[in-house]
């Protein structure tokens, strides 16, 4: 596994992007795929691990991976409340219906995983009740395709749809800060609520980075000058940003507050990186195109491949095996679903 993981890291330098670009548009949605798409290659050989048995020489990756936990997935919580802010700027409140075209979309893809997911856990001879099987529509039962993200990432889109009214309805400096009071006095009562309800801590610890992202949106809107960052200022961010993850590691445990500072600093590390560099991987591009499908989907073939004895022949080189046929599972859904709800174009933002 920790080849496996070399070749992933190798994947970020094989063709790096020369093309120019400003601290701004580093953080384009063109420019974030291949980091959305590392981070995608990390959950899927994370998940893929469960499915192998490992042998001492995992031990270097084993140790990484409990260090990263829930930190593969900061990105895509900080990308969502990032972009959408940018939009609502740019379009206002004709963005609205989208947001609420976006969580219907999310929520298509979570139940199709679901529909799947049933009869393949029922030839695995796993039967489940029917209270059981509706709640995974919701989502907030696990059939085995990590229906946390579906119910964080939507509640996350419909915090911000009711937080952004104010500002759809009068566009102003101060309507974008009640977008980001709002937002983050709901996603802390989120927070509250499932905690008081016993639920894992990995169900809410990175929702708190949809309103980062927020922030950060608005902080490029008002000072641009202050985001356009020579080189040795980027290098002492990285800098800091690397310093800030190693010590709030060290104290995450201690208490939920340092835990969410390390998921925030992790967040951080990963964007101080795209400030710098950005990939030009092709795989890393792909694989960021179609995060959402790839997430949901990873585990059928890791479950055929483990049903067939593949994974107990093969080990390590069946992840490769894995990784093209998620890519192709990913590429069919997404035309499924760009035949069901009409595909727009994605603007740079």
């Amino acid at each position: 596994m920790t080849i496996l993981f070399l070749f992933v890291l190798m994947l970020l330098f094989v063709s790096p992007d020369s093309s120019s670009r400003s601290a701004s548009s580093a953080l384009s949605y063109e420019r974030m795929l291949p980091w959305k798409g590392f981070c995608v290659l990390l959950i899927l050989l994370s998940h893929y691990t469960g499915y192998i048995p490992t042998v001492p020489e995992d031990d270097v990756y084993l140790l990484i991976r409990t260090g990263m936990g829930q930190t593969v997935v900061v990105l895509f919580f900080f990308v969502a409340g990032y972009g959408m802010t940018l939009q609502l700027a740019a379009h206002g409140k004709q963005y609205l219906l989208r947001i609420l075209k976006k969580a219907a979309l999310l929520w298509f893809i979570g139940a199709v995983s679901v529909l799947l997911m049933i009869p393949v856990q029922y030839l695995r001879g796993r039967a489940y009740d029917l209270s059981t099987l509706l709640l995974a529509f919701v989502p907030v039962v696990n059939l085995g395709n990590s229906p946390w993200f579906i119910f964080a990432m939507i509640l996350c889109y419909l915090f911000f749809l009711a937080s952004s009214i104010p500002y759809a309805l009068r566009p102003s400096t101060p309507s974008l800060l009640a977008l980001l009071l709002l937002h983050g006095l709901s996603c802390a009562g989120y927070i509250a609520v499932l905690m008081h309800l016993g639920f894992e801590e990995y169900w809410y610890d990175t929702v708190l980075l949809f309103p980062f992202g927020i922030l950060c949106a608005i902080l490029q809107l008002h000072l641009p000058a202050k985001l356009s960052h020579g080189l040795l200022s980027r290098t002492a961010m990285l800098a800091l940003t690397v310093t800030a993850v190693a010590y709030f590691y060290c104290y995450q445990t201690q208490s939920f507050f340092l835990h969410e500072l390390y998921m925030t600093a992790s967040c951080c590390l990963i964007l101080s990186c795209a400030l710098l560099y950005t990939p030009g991987s092709r795989v890393l591009r792909f694989m960021g195109q179609h995060a959402l499908v790839i997430y949901l989907f990873q585990r059928f073939p890791m479950i055929l491949f483990y049903e067939t004895g593949l994974l107990d022949m093969v080990p390590h080189l069946g992840f490769f095996p894995t990784l093209c046929c998620t890519c192709l599972i990913a590429q069919f859904t997404d035309k499924v679903k760009e035949s069901v709800f009409r595909k727009e174009k994605v603007p740079s933002r």
